[in-house]
């Protein structure tokens, strides 16, 4: 009725938080008015607080991998014990549910990379030139990842010079620039500094734009991975995004990262 929270990214589990309280007992918990009048002033309540409040654990053999709650803001009554027994029974097929629906998504994750890893491989006979090679993989990748905004960097060692043989971008064209020498304050030396991957995300980015250490479009996330040979790095993949800055899952993260090997040896 009051707040909504179905946009918030990934975060930190605040074990003082009502949801923290059910993942920390690992049963079912129940707040009345006045417990959560007083959680409200100790800051361990975020949004509207309600007038009662029921957390219930969704486990799985003995594992909680996430709660269901219900709250009521203007009915102070508590809830009936044939109520809290009743999702109680539902918390168990929710938790199955959501569990087989996982492992569903996480089965169709894997087939989509390996098809992946098969169109990048396979893209190195079946392109006539590195500008067709580097399309494939942007084509391939994209399967598997938002990869609107995206480009690869090469970099020389040897000479220190980078160049960007393919950029895909809403705003920016920095693509087929020729080699020059590689700009240390840039993203993409992080990356090849570090060695590797490097994910920033919006406050950061700015920080780095009022620094003049970013050239062109802020965006509000960012993610970059080195393309290694074994201990050589050749270059950086990177994507980013100027509209999400909840883009990239850990998962996503992951992902990408398990293709670029296969991508540097393309």
């Amino acid at each position: 009725e009051y707040d909504d929270y179905s946009d918030k990214s990934q975060y930190y589990l605040d074990r003082n938080s009502l949801s923290g309280a059910v993942f920390s007992a690992g049963k079912t918990v129940v707040f009345n008015e006045e417990q959560l009048k007083e959680r409200g002033k100790n800051k361990q309540l975020v949004g509207t607080v309600p007038k009662v409040w029921i957390g219930v654990p969704l486990n799985i053999r003995e594992q909680t991998i996430g709660i269901m709650a219900t709250q009521k803001y203007s009915d102070a009554t508590p809830y009936t014990e044939k109520e809290v027994a009743f999702l109680n029974v539902v918390s168990n097929q929710v938790a199955i549910a959501i569990q087989r629906k996982r492992e569903e998504e996480a089965l169709l994750k894997s087939e989509n990379v390996n098809k992946t890893l098969f169109e990048i491989s396979n893209a190195v006979n079946i392109t006539d030139s590195l500008g067709d090679l580097y399309k494939t993989i942007h084509s391939a990748l994209a399967h598997v990842i938002d990869v609107t905004n995206f480009y690869i960097a090469l970099y020389e060692k040897k000479r220190n010079l980078i160049s960007f043989p393919y950029y895909v971008d809403e705003y920016d064209n920095f693509g087929g620039m020729h080699l020059q020498t590689l700009d240390e304050d840039s993203l993409t030396n992080k990356v090849l500094s570090a060695g590797q991957p490097v994910y920033l995300e919006e406050n950061e980015l700015r920080q780095l734009a009022e620094k003049k250490q970013l050239v062109g479009h802020v965006p509000l996330v960012w993610f970059g991975i080195p393309l290694k040979i074994k201990d050589d790095i050749i270059g950086v993949i990177v994507t980013q995004s100027y509209t999400h800055c909840d883009l990239y899952s850990v998962q996503d993260r992951n992902l990408l990262l398990s293709v670029s090997d296969q991508i540097a040896l393309a």
